[in-house]
């Protein structure tokens, strides 16, 4: 069966040579690939239309707010000051299931992930993996996460944070079961930050949870590093090569790794303002006090 890959972005034109390198990395994998691009902005009606970026013509797909609320998640998505940042950019992919609902796996990366190294190879070793959903950082859930007041169970006993699981999802792959499982979850009443509900969601409907690479507690020997390098910890902060935060430039020198986020310099350079603006506020309270 082919596979969706689906390249997440605001800004298409602005992204040709990462878009690019993914496209061109899907033609020459062994596996059957239809390529998207796919945008999300609050005020744009659902659309689909081509886009050309490079000289090539992608199929793009837009979705907003009317969009997110037509999917019928009343929990996950509350008309009332809902926004897709913090918790929910899964809505796009969701929203592209339900219209295309017979890949056999969704592929989906967003702008700011790179890769040092050929990324056909990649692709073709996640590729023989079957797990339903292969992602990065998966950890436990702990009582001190920073979204547990967000997650609701539907109709089941409400799930204690260490009965979770936690993932990171700037790149990952996910099956069709996996996806029906969460639309089946969203649409029955479940809600939460995307990053705790899909391996939550995934292993309660007894399907499998990959962790790509890293050193965190289910990662399998086979795997260890193998992807991207670094851990998360108990207080959920990411080191290693594919992480929240700070932006990078360029993508690090170890070979054959995820890096994340890779930013532009002009956002590069206003994400590191913030940083450390945050920063010196941070110790500033602190002395204060």
């Amino acid at each position: 069966m082919t596979d969706a890959f689906i390249f997440l972005t605001r800004q298409p034109k602005k992204m040709r040579q990462l878009l690019g390198k993914f496209y061109e990395a899907t033609q020459r994998a062994s596996g059957d690939f239809d390529f998207h691009v796919c945008t999300y902005e609050d005020d744009m009606d659902q659309t689909a239309t081509q886009v050309k970026v490079g000289g090539r013509s992608f199929r793009h797909w837009v979705f907003g707010k009317k969009s997110a609320f037509s999917l019928g998640y009343h929990q996950k998505v509350n008309q009332k000051n809902w926004f897709l940042i913090p918790g929910n950019c899964d809505i796009p992919i969701l929203a592209f299931f339900r219209l295309n609902g017979d890949y056999s796996r969704y592929w989906v990366v967003e702008d700011d992930v790179d890769y040092s190294g050929d990324l056909k190879t990649l692709i073709d070793d996640l590729s023989k993996n079957t797990a339903d959903l292969q992602c990065s950082h998966v950890q436990r859930g702990w009582n001190g996460w920073t979204y547990n007041n967000t997650l609701k169970a539907g109709t089941a006993r409400q799930i204690e944070p260490s009965d979770t699981r936690l993932c990171f999802l700037p790149f990952f792959v996910i099956s069709q079961q996996g996806l029906s499982a969460l639309d089946a979850a969203y649409s029955s009443g479940w809600a939460g930050h995307h990053e705790q509900t899909w391996p939550t969601v995934l292993l309660q409907n007894g399907l499998t949870v990959l962790d790509f690479g890293g050193t965190g507690e289910f990662v399998e020997p086979e795997y260890v590093d193998r992807h991207y390098f670094g851990v998360a910890t108990q207080k959920g902060n990411k080191v290693g090569s594919f992480k929240p935060t700070p932006p990078r430039l360029f993508v690090g020198r170890k070979p054959n790794t995820l890096w994340h986020p890779v930013k532009p310099f002009g956002q590069w350079l206003s994400g590191t303002i913030r940083r450390w603006k945050s920063i010196a506020n941070y110790y500033l309270d602190r002395h204060k006090t």
